[in-house]
């Protein structure tokens, strides 16, 4: 979770947002990864796996970056690749303003 804290940290006040969905059966754990402050970001458990098969997602995690119409531009991205692509986005709406 270091690079999502610090995705949420290096783009506050930007058009940016981390929404976390867990396939996981352990909400009690996110719970307390909340309370302790380690995850900062909305997360969402999908114990009914509606996200998982409306999403086609195949293993968890799956990344996707969201443009400001709702469009999937990115799928699968980690890392500095990760970054990039928000950057992109974010100096896309930039431009637009």
């Amino acid at each position: 979770m270091p690079h999502e804290r610090s995705l949420v940290t290096r783009y506050q006040g930007k058009p940016f947002s981390l929404l976390w969905v867990d396939g996981g059966d352990e909400p009690d754990r996110l719970r307390a990864l909340a309370t302790s402050g380690q995850i900062t970001w909305p997360v969402f458990c999908d114990r009914d796996n509606a996200i998982h098969n409306q999403w086609d997602v195949h293993q968890w995690p799956t990344t996707f970056t969201i443009d400001a119409e709702g469009i999937i531009r990115h799928r699968d991205v980690l890392g500095a690749e990760l970054d990039r692509a928000i950057e992109t986005l974010i100096e896309k709406i930039d431009r637009s303003k």
